[in-house]
């Protein structure tokens, strides 16, 4: 690097104060050893290697243990309706072993896809279905099962390194179409098993490229949903008997319409048995919240109460009142010239409301929507509007 300094008088250094730090910056940079330094880190960073695979914990086998973790994985929680394909699977991996099919041809076959809520059911399949295939000596009794993230942002060079073993694919739905080709490419090449888990995705869906390539597609999303339905209303019973001494009904009862509806909605929320415990408590109080408020009305205008019954509304709130939302904002919005996109938007965000509490009344997942999206125009405006809108679907709600 040419030496920038030059030959100035005093006057000139004080017209340029910021000299002496360049010359020593220059200096710097010259330094042997720092473009030593720097060099190694950028090649360093050039070739850094991906993220390692996460390590799922396996289960011990033995050779003589095929029979012990089938049974295993046939009695996994969701999966008795597919319990003849999974016998079916047992005695083609025997003949295929016989027939001495190479390892590349039977892993290429053994390829999963699960749909489902609950990422710890794929998990816990994935688990006995690995330890299964190393019994079977499909894979090595010391391999090791790996997971991937479908959602991370460098999915794509850990799918290179697939080679070998099973993996199990988490989110899988979120991978872009590259990734998707990706992972086609490892699960037809090389002695690979993958357990693609799909997550809010009907099997319908499955992009076309992984056409053939799974040998099961397991749908457990109806299966774990009415299990967790299933054990909240068993909850909701054993609340109604240790808090109200069995007195307090339900309106229809614990297995008519209300209640099944107010389950399902807690059970669509993620997370474990015991978040789904806790959500339970917590929408049980506002439960109890809406039927104080109802029964003191009640009597107010002195009517006859039951203390001890739960109704429609108590449950599942009121019944959404599209009229209630025209408030003064709604008003000015409709006065306001322009913005037709985003008033039919808002009125079409209105009628969901109205529309998804009757799909959950018959058992289907509400199609709900954001108002983010919704709000293109003056900011003080806009904003009034959204907190009334907001404010009044909260009540609605609650």
């Amino acid at each position: 690097m040419p030496d920038r300094r030059r030959d100035t008088d005093p006057e000139s250094e004080e017209d340029e104060p910021w000299r002496p730090l360049l010359d020593q910056f220059e200096r710097i940079l010259n330094n042997r050893v720092v473009k030593m330094a720097m060099g190694i880190l950028k090649d360093k960073a050039e070739t850094s290697p991906a993220p390692p695979k996460r390590v799922l914990t396996s289960f011990t086998v033995e050779e003589d243990d095929v029979d012990a973790t089938f049974v295993m994985l046939l009695t996994q929680p969701g999966f008795e309706a597919w319990q003849s394909q999974l016998e079916q699977l047992q005695k083609s991996i025997e003949l295929w072993l016989q027939q001495g099919l190479q390892h590349q041809q039977i892993c290429s076959n053994l390829h999963v896809a699960i749909f489902s809520e609950d990422e710890e059911v794929a998990v816990h399949f994935t688990k006995h279905y690995h330890a299964f295939l190393r019994a079977c000596r499909v894979l090595p009794l010391d391999d090791r099962l790996h997971r991937i993230d479908g959602a991370s942002t460098r999915v794509a060079e850990t799918i290179e390194q697939m080679r070998n073993g099973m993996y199990l694919v988490s989110e899988a739905g979120q991978l872009s179409s590259s990734n998707d080709k990706g992972l086609c490419t490892a699960m037809q090449h090389g002695n690979t098993v993958v357990v693609a888990n799909y997550i809010d995705m009907k099997k319908e869906e499955l992009p076309e490229i992984f056409e053939g390539l799974f040998r099961f597609r397991f749908d457990l999303t109806q299966v774990a949903l009415n299990d967790a339905v299933k054990a909240i209303l068993r909850s909701m019973a054993a609340w109604s008997d240790k808090r109200y001494s069995g007195k307090m009904k339900f309106e229809e009862g614990l297995d008519g319409q209300y209640a099944e509806t107010f389950a399902r909605r807690i059970a669509r929320k993620k997370g474990n048995s015991k978040a789904m415990q806790i959500n339970l408590q917590e929408e049980l109080g506002r439960v109890v919240g809406r039927q104080t408020a109802r029964l003191l009305n009640e009597r107010a205008k002195g009517s006859t109460v039951d203390k001890f019954w739960i109704s429609k509304g108590d449950l599942l709130g009121q019944e959404p009142d599209i009229t209630a939302f025209q408030t003064k904002p709604w008003q000015e919005l409709q006065a306001m010239v322009g913005l037709e996109e985003v008033k039919a938007s808002l009125e079409s965000f209105l009628c969901g409301l109205l529309v998804d509490f009757h799909r959950e009344l018959q058992g289907q997942r509400p199609l709900r929507s954001g108002l983010s999206k919704l709000f293109i125009g003056p900011l003080l405006k806009m904003s009034a509007i959204y907190s009334s809108i907001l404010l009044k679907s909260t009540e609605t709600e609650s």
